[in-house]
Order: structure tokens, then C-alpha cells, then sequence
């Protein structure tokens, strides 16, 4: 199958990245790792109207140890992770997830970030930044000074006008803290 059709920018600063996707709204999509993202493509599933690759954005690939963390850029690849010796010493269970992502072309091509934005609920760095209570940072335009920070899954949760469930009226992170924990409970009830 073949995608359809979209306007490709590769910028090469986040900058550029983000002033691309600010241009189309939420009509575009940002090609990490492209593991996730182009089967969707191909099997025309989704359809943007651009596609925004960070791949020439050097400074977004990094493993750092700051302020007693770990901090990863997302476009830290798989493969780097499964090697790491500060992640091995550091983050043992995410060093153990890693070798159960796909394969060796999977983990030497696929990204951190792009496996977290794309959130499967099968997928391993998910499951294990819920179970290590990890941060995710984000960047956005207009937000150049103020990252929005969050527990994964539920990053609007902390902010003002944080996204509501039309169907409840409470804030998305409390729902999908809820469900965390029903799925905690289950889990150890089999």
C-alpha cells in the first residue's frame, strides 16, 4: 500500500519543527521513529496533511543523568537505551523492557518519544513510565519558556484548562488515573 499524500518538512531545529506543525493545526504528524506511524500511513488509516520529521534534529537524541534524573530527548532511539550503561544502572527495568520491543531493525530505528506519543497500551516504554512514575516534558509553541509537565498518561491533568471528559466532566488524567488503577487491581487479583 502507499501513503497518501502530504507536504513533508524536515527541519532541523525544534524551533522549525514546531513552527511546521503550528502551521497546520492538528493536521499534522511528527515521523520519529516512523514505526508506528507509517503502517498507519500506509494502510491509509491516518491522513495528514504534513508530516514533520525530527530525525535531523540532533539535540533531541540524548540520555543524561541531571538533578538526580535520568533525562531522555525523544529522539533517543531503542537501541541507544538498551545499551546505556547509566540506564542499565539506573533504570534496570526499562533496560529489560527495551530488549522486548519488536526486533533489532524496530529498536535501531524506533524512538522513546515516538513510543510514548503513540501510547499503545501493549507497547512496553508505556507501561514501564507509569510503573517508574516517570515525567514527560513537552514543548509546544507558544510554551517556549514553560514545558508542560505530566505523569504519563495523564500530562493535561496538572495544567489550567486541563481537557475534560465531555461524557463525566472530570479532568482526562483523573479518568485515566482511575483506569491505572483498576488495571493494577485486576492484575493482582488473577
Amino acid at each position: 500500500m502507499k501513503p497518501p499524500k502530504f507536504e513533508y518538512h524536515g527541519p532541523k531545529s525544534l524551533d522549525e519543527a514546531l513552527e511546521a506543525l503550528g502551521r497546520y493545526g492538528g493536521d499534522a504528524k511528527v515521523l520519529a521513529g516512523g514505526q508506528s506511524l507509517m503502517p498507519l500511513l500506509n494502510f491509509r488509516l491516518a491522513r495528514p496533511a504534513a508530516l514533520v520529521d525530527l530525525n535531523r534534529i540532533a539535540s533531541l537524541a540524548y540520555i543524561r543523568e541531571q538533578d538526580g534524573q535520568v533525562r531522555f530527548g525523544a529522539m533517543t532511539r531503542q537501541r541507544t537505551i538498551e545499551f546505556s550503561p547509566v540506564v542499565a544502572q539506573r533504570l534496570p527495568l526499562l533496560k529489560e523492557a527495551t530488549r522486548w520491543v519488536g526486533h533489532l531493525p524496530i529498536r535501531t530505528r524506533g524512538t522513546i518519544g515516538g513510543s510514548i506519543a503513540h501510547a499503545d497500551p501493549s507497547a512496553e516504554y508505556p507501561a514501564v513510565l507509569a510503573a517508574l512514575e516517570g515525567e514527560v516534558v513537552a514543548r509546544g509553541q507558544g510554551r517556549a519558556g514553560d514545558p508542560r509537565r505530566g505523569s504519563f498518561p495523564d500530562l493535561p491533568h496538572d495544567e489550567p484548562g486541563a481537557r475534560r471528559d465531555p461524557h463525566r466532566g472530570e479532568a482526562a488524567g483523573d479518568a485515566g488515573r482511575r483506569r491505572l488503577r483498576a488495571r493494577r487491581v485486576r492484575a493482582q487479583t488473577r
